[in-house]
């Protein structure tokens, strides 16, 4: 046992057959472990666990389900080439800043679901595939960064932290909800974020416009609009006239509720008259 109740095991550990680290019913159980561990066996966690080794060897997957969390601080105590996180009615903790990039390895979120609980001023940026059927919720304060090509299926939820879609990444969620405070960053997106079915913004939306060869930044069946519109122009002066669809869905409700900034320009005004009707906001003057 270590400080604060944590049981800790040191040393080396090879995952020949499927494994467990279990809290023998008791999912507030903590255990913390050391050992830099290798094989290419599961290795299941069903209570709170801490993975600080040297784990490069470890190339089987991860399972963190029943209730449980693990706790990690960097790809190398995750696994390998080819490790996979599998989240299943289960919580990742990062306790540092840092992605899960190892080659040939993935996120699953199996039907139970997974919460990635950031802690504020920490980063995760998740390069590999999420994948799976499951729902996935992002909390805690931090910013979750995704950097791949995704094919998980489940919805997608922000409350009270970050998500910022970089490059071209794709989702193919059912649904994306952004709400209690939450950011949705598309700034750094060169492709339109898809999202399959609806997209709920009661957050802060921040997104990147030019007027010039512009594309609609957010494609989806249903959009419903709240929060606050934040705006930022990385091309030409926008002018009276100038017209933009930021938006490109079947079906719209609600409303922004500011747009930052208050103003295009000098003189100019958002006018939103159009938004709920086919996406697009427009240059007017005052």
């Amino acid at each position: 046992s270590g400080a604060s109740g944590i049981e800790w095991v040191a040393g080396n550990m090879n995952v020949v057959n499927n494994s467990y680290v279990s809290g023998l019913g008791t999912t507030a159980r903590y255990i913390g472990i050391s050992a830099n561990i290798s094989g290419s066996a599961s290795l299941s966690n069903d209570c709170n666990v801490i993975y600080s080794g040297n784990n490069i060897g470890f190339t089987g997957q991860m399972i963190v389900g029943s209730g449980g969390a693990i706790q990690i601080g960097d790809q190398i105590n995750l696994g390998g080439p080819g490790a996979r996180l599998v989240l299943d009615n289960a919580t990742f903790q990062p306790t540092a800043s840092f992605a899960i990039n190892n080659s040939g390895g993935n996120v699953t979120v199996n039907s139970g679901g997974g919460i990635l609980q950031i802690a504020p001023n920490l980063t995760l940026t998740i390069s590999n595939p999420i994948v799976g059927a499951g729902n996935l919720l992002c909390n805690g304060g931090g910013i979750l960064q995704i950097a791949g090509t995704n094919s998980a299926t489940g919805n997608l939820v922000v409350s009270n932290s970050a998500l910022a879609l970089i490059g071209n990444a794709t989702v193919k969620n059912t649904q994306l909800g952004i709400s209690n405070s939450a950011t949705l960053d598309v700034t750094a997106m060169t492709v339109p974020l898809n999202i399959t079915n609806r997209v709920v913004l009661a957050g802060n939306l921040l997104a990147a416009i030019n007027k010039t060869n512009f594309t609609s930044l957010l494609v989806a069946s249903n959009i419903t609009y709240g929060g606050t519109l934040t705006l930022s122009n990385f091309g030409p002066a926008l002018a009276y006239g100038d017209t933009i669809k930021l938006f490109s869905a079947s079906s719209y409700s609600g409303a922004f509720g500011s747009i930052v900034p208050a103003m295009p320009g000098t003189g100019l005004i958002w006018n939103t008259n159009w938004i709920s009707v086919n996406g697009t906001i427009f240059i007017t003057s005052t």
